[in-house]
């Protein structure tokens, strides 16, 4: 506990008698409690006529409630002040709710009042709405504070929601007494991402394909307008031709997210391409192509993480664009050949001595016939 004030150290002198009034001319500070008058003395850490700093207090707080604190040095008391002991902080305020697939993030503002003790976390709860009391969470989320001196940040994700259930959000904050009142309910759905049909380069008989976005956090989206495939294709692939076309999106709100792009094309059309992607093949390398993705009948499937894998925007944190193409190679990719065996140095050397000796026999036969 610190205070300021003037006079808090006298002149040195011997006193005696009570405690407030000890041969001491540092000053000791008396807590009384108003609502039953239990009094305690703190004595000094540091202290000069103008300052005061306690010996630090018990981990755990005074309990809650009005104190009236007065200073005494040499017998002389000082005014005495009103203070209020920590307690449980405010209701944080401004709850709101941002649903995604199967998840929903919560944000809020901290509140006016901390309780006279710093807020240790928060907890985001998510409620059935008919759960008027409130009294089964469906899922929660968390969030502390680093260090002594970070604050708890005042925004987290609930993850394994339902998608299409409808739930009621509210958040507490909390302190080294306890936690606070409920915030003001927030209401979201968390909703499956929907495939959508995009048409192909080439015109109407080129057909359509249906891509389907997923994984990304909630609030991470990609805008009607920021998604189409294109016969324009980034320069130095590998392949003979893009019958296909490029895929090309941007999604935007996706921090370190990884998403899974799912493109079913018209039947048949995969077949003889390979898959391959632009952008960095691991983070932090130029961009390139490379292959990337898997193909399952019609389907091909390939992911790409913000500023990592693929990402072919690295200088907007949260951005990624994902030029994608199957492409027909230039020729077929080189087959794994068995090698040829051969003999090693001293396996030709010995059968160079073989080869001799054989030779000096036929000579030797031959002079004898």
């Amino acid at each position: 506990m610190a205070l300021t004030g003037s006079q808090l150290h006298g002149d040195s002198q011997a006193d005696g008698g009570r405690t407030n009034n000890s041969a001491s001319n540092l000053p000791l500070l008396q807590l009384q409690r108003l609502d039953n008058g239990a009094i305690t003395w703190l004595t000094p850490a540091h202290s000069t006529k103008t300052n005061y700093t306690s010996q630090p207090l018990p981990e755990q707080p005074m309990p809650a409630g009005w104190y009236q604190l007065t200073a005494f040095v040499h017998g002389m008391a000082s005014n005495s002040i009103m203070l209020q002991g920590p307690q449980a902080p405010g209701a944080p305020t401004g709850a709101t709710a941002l649903a995604g697939d199967g998840a929903a993030t919560i944000s809020w503002t901290a509140p006016a009042s901390d309780g006279g003790s710093a807020i240790t976390s928060y907890t985001a709860r998510a409620f059935a709405p008919t759960d008027a009391a409130m009294a089964t969470p469906l899922g929660q989320c968390s969030t502390s504070a680093v260090t002594s001196l970070a604050l708890p940040t005042t925004n987290c994700t609930i993850s394994s929601l339902t998608n299409g259930t409808a739930y009621t959000f509210v958040v507490v904050a909390t302190n080294i007494v306890g936690s606070s009142a409920a915030s003001t309910p927030a209401s979201a759905t968390p909703t499956a991402p929907v495939a959508q049909a995009l048409p192909l380069p080439g015109g109407a008989g080129a057909g359509t394909a249906s891509v389907l976005i997923s994984g990304g956090p909630p609030g991470c989206a990609v805008a009607a307008g920021d998604i189409a495939f294109s016969s324009t294709v980034p320069a130095g692939h590998p392949g003979a031709a893009t019958p296909l076309g490029a895929l090309e999106f941007t999604a935007k709100g996706c921090p370190r997210a990884t998403l899974n792009v799912s493109i079913t094309y018209p039947a048949g059309s995969l077949n003889g391409l390979t898959p391959y992607k632009f952008g960095p093949p691991t983070a932090g390398d130029p961009p390139s192509w490379f292959a990337h993705g898997a193909i399952n009948g019609d389907t091909v499937t390939y992911s790409v993480t913000d500023d990592g894998l693929g990402d072919n925007e690295t200088t907007i944190p949260g951005e990624i664009r994902d030029p994608f193409a199957p492409l027909l190679l230039t020729a077929p990719p080189p087959t794994t050949a068995q090698p040829i065996p051969t003999l090693s140095e001293w396996a030709m050397l010995l059968m160079a001595g073989l080869l001799g000796v054989l030779g000096a026999g036929v000579l030797r036969g031959r002079a004898a016939a």
